[in-house]
């Protein structure tokens, strides 16, 4: 074997691990972008529950101001906080899931930069380049962690105030049988 012929085996060696390696990115991309699709509709889901929630209520003790009396203001504030957290929830959420993704798309185009390297590498003389570092995902998680606590805060509002308006209308003989 030749040193042309030797040449020609390494393109097609070359090419046969580049085009398998761009099948699986984008195999393993179309997974990714499923999941990720799968997670923010659970989200949009419990967030939208969190804020129907809160607003539905608000709109009831607005209906009923009359006949709660003081404590009313009260319970519009609980339910107004609850919804606002819901949409805070929201945006935190909205900012967690482009950090995952600018983070995740950047080490995709890092690992098929490596592959292709390594591949390369194998038949030169020169030392193989170490892996690329696994992503930091710190600062998302962190954002993810922060989006559930204010939507538990969210339904915490909710729930406390919903006993608090249960607790008025009890001692209250018209409004409950």
């Amino acid at each position: 074997m030749d040193d042309l012929e030797k040449e020609k085996l390494k393109e097609k060696w070359f090419d046969l691990h580049k085009e398998r390696t761009i099948v699986y990115h984008e195999a393993a991309q179309q997974q990714s972008i499923a999941q990720f699709n799968s997670i923010v509709e659970y989200s949009k889901i419990a967030i939208n529950g969190a804020f129907l929630l809160n607003g539905m209520a608000g709109i009831a003790v607005l209906y009923n101001m009359t006949r709660l009396g003081e404590v009313a203001i009260t319970l519009l504030q609980f339910f107004s906080w609850g919804a606002a957290l819901a949409v805070l929830c929201a945006g935190l959420s909205y900012i967690a899931q482009r950090r995952y993704s600018s983070v995740s798309g950047n080490y995709s185009v890092k690992f098929l930069d490596y592959y292709l390297l390594a591949v390369l590498d194998v038949f030169s003389e020169r030392k193989p380049e170490p892996a690329p570092e696994q992503p930091g995902y710190t600062f998302a998680h962190a954002l993810s962690a922060l989006a559930c606590v204010v939507w538990a805060a969210s339904l915490s509002f909710f729930f406390y105030a919903g006993h608090c308006a249960f607790s008025v209308l009890r001692n209250m003989p018209q409004a409950l049988p």
